[in-house]
């Protein structure tokens, strides 16, 4: 027995399942950073979380097979998964979603985000740094025990091919169960919910599907599509006004109507002078859940639904592509493209030329008015001082605006408490002072869209349309009102409020009620009496049966019922009728342009 522990054989054991262990710890640090809930992590069905770590262990056996040192393989892996732990940890805290690594794309814009956070340690961050410490014990247990048996880890040439062998079997094995051709997972692991996802499936393996969507065609064809399929989508409509007067689109990061969906009860109404507006039709559209979704789905009138990734001015070539910017442009619009944050963030700063705005300003050198509320900067009614001398700089055409602000960006922490105006009759604990400095920020946006809209009475015909992006990060502590309207939890989280208003006449109330973020501009261009292509008009037409949809294929129709876009639904065909033309959309080259111009 002494002679068998001696052994080569036995160390190289040993180290085998030192290196087992320390895969576990690493996927159980990167899972804890996305979910930090240790049932949850055990509630994992045993084949997935061996497929994850499977994917740390032949990582690890191929880097040590390239690096010929395994405790130096174990401390790399290590140190690198822990900082993208904790990096991942803070991105779903106040991001709301997790750093996949397709996220890398946008790490000028995570690294401009965290700016606006504060940092801190708290327990689910403690687990984090257990977790590394106990690494940091095996890498020296490792280091130890390769002392003694360098021969039988690290070896010769010919045991580090062994190991890249292994190391890419194990790795292909995992990609096979994963994205191959067997029905060991769904077509796609995070389906409509990523924490779904992760829940049930690993960190890792969504990371994986992730990379492969990101790599492969971003967009889904839809079931059925073909060339054939266009002919029957329908017509499009005349224009009705005589005037084409001027229109702008407002896309205002985090606002959101707390009120109506959480118990709050504060003793001043954030969006009173919203609601006071005359002239409009007020409503709730479904936001594509980031900003850039609902960019992209506001500004293309394209569903998420036919994307493979988020983030999609990071992948979509946009050069070309149809969008509202070049049907005004199309009708004799003069257009102008606005956002005052970090020029590079979602690489706006090509995607706005892309589009093919005539005339952008990007970034804090291109905002003259930077009036802030104590540490929150470029207030709306900054943002609306510099849109207003843009518009009189070029008054003799209509123009389009499309200005993305900035102001309720969070985090909610910056201001001290007594310069709160709004306050929560409903003691939240600790989320209760970022509540309140939120709801007094949103009062901000809308007195000054109210402003806005006094000011622009008089002037030439306009008609603005204003909504949000997606709702605010302030965790799972609010309570849910209860709600007869029929839309699930999660429906009702993406829900943000919109209103399309002008200073020449009324807005119809068929306007306002419920919405998805793709139907707003076709909406508009008629309250405009604009002419409405093919696709706008059957976007009015789909949003008449099923107002509500997300980019995961859920909908609620015009009934209140929910359902799930498929061959058994109700609206297949015509939801398909949509597909079909964004799909087609997608080719550049054998684009249909007649379906999407005026």
């Amino acid at each position: 027995m002494k002679k068998f522990v001696k052994s080569s054989t036995f160390r190289f054991i040993i180290m085998a399942g030192l290196l087992l262990l320390a895969s576990c710890m690493i996927y159980g640090m990167t899972y804890f950073s996305t979910i930090p809930h240790v049932k949850t992590f055990l509630r994992q069905k045993p084949f997935w979380l061996l497929i994850n770590v499977v994917l740390v262990l032949s990582g690890l056996i191929l880097l040590q097979a390239i690096l010929g040192k395994c405790w130096m393989t174990v401390l790399v892996v290590s140190m690198a998964s822990f900082v993208w732990s904790v990096a991942n940890y803070f991105t779903v805290t106040y991001h709301g979603s997790p750093l996949f690594l397709s996220e890398y794309a946008n790490l000028m814009t995570a690294l401009d985000v965290a700016g606006n956070y504060s940092f801190g340690i708290n327990g689910d961050v403690v687990k984090l740094i257990c977790i590394i410490i106990a690494l940091l014990g095996v890498t020296f247990l490792v280091k130890m025990l390769e002392r003694k048996a360098p021969v039988a880890v690290a070896g010769s040439l010919k045991r580090r091919a062994c190991g890249l062998g292994i190391g890419m079997a194990g790795l292909g094995m995992a990609t096979f169960f994963v994205l191959g051709p067997l029905k060991l997972k769904p077509e796609t692991t995070m389906g409509w919910s990523w924490k779904a996802g992760v829940e049930k499936y690993g960190f890792l393996v969504c990371c994986l599907e992730d990379a492969h969507n990101g790599m492969a065609n971003p967009y889904k064809m839809p079931e059925g599509y073909s060339w054939e399929a266009l002919s029957d989508v329908g017509d499009g409509k005349e224009a009705t006004a005589t005037e084409y007067p001027n229109l702008i689109v407002i896309l205002n990061e985090t606002f959101y109507d707390l009120e109506e969906f959480y118990e709050i009860n504060p003793d001043v109404s954030p969006l009173e002078k919203y609601y006071a507006i005359d002239n409009a039709a007020f409503g709730f559209a479904h936001s594509g859940g980031g900003t850039n979704d609902s960019e992209y789905e506001l500004l293309l009138s394209n569903s998420l639904y036919l994307l493979n990734k988020t983030s999609p001015f990071n992948f979509a070539n946009l050069k070309d592509h149809f969008s509202i910017v070049e049907y005004v442009e199309k009708l004799g619009y003069s257009t102008i493209g606005m956002h005052c944050g970090q020029k590079e963030n979602y690489h706006r700063n090509t995607a706005y030329r892309d589009l093919g705005f005539d005339r952008i300003f990007l970034g804090q050198d291109d905002f003259k008015y930077q009036k802030a509320n104590f540490n929150r900067k470029w207030l709306d009614s900054e943002n609306y001082r510099d849109m207003m001398d843009h518009l009189e700089e070029n008054a003799s055409d209509p123009q389009f605006v499309f200005l993305l602000t900035y102001q309720n960006h969070g985090g909610y922490e910056k201001n001290d408490n007594s310069l709160d105006t709004v306050h929560s009759g409903v003691d939240y604990g600790e989320t209760t002072s970022r509540l309140n400095e939120f709801m007094s920020s949103l009062k901000l946006s809308s007195d000054a869209f109210f402003e806005l809209t006094e000011s622009l009475k008089g002037e030439r015909p306009t008609v603005v349309l204003m909504v949000g992006d997606h709702g605010p990060a302030l965790g799972g502590t609010l309570t849910r009102k209860s709600t007869e309207n029929g839309y699930n939890g999660e429906l009702i989280k993406s829900l943000v409020p919109y209103v399309i208003w002008t200073n020449y006449k009324e807005v119809p109330e068929q306007y306002g009620k419920i919405a998805s973020m793709e139907d707003l501009i076709p909406m508009m261009l008629d309250v405009a009496g604009l002419p409405l292509s093919t696709y706008y008009n059957l976007i009015l037409e789909l949003r008449k049966q099923v107002p509500l949809r997300n980019g995961n294929g859920a909908y609620v129709d015009a009934n209140g019922k929910e359902g799930q876009y498929s061959a058994e639904s109700e609206y297949y065909d015509l939801m398909n009728k949509y597909f079909y033309l964004e799909y087609n959309s997608f080719d550049l080259e054998k684009m249909r342009k007649e379906l999407f111009l005026p």
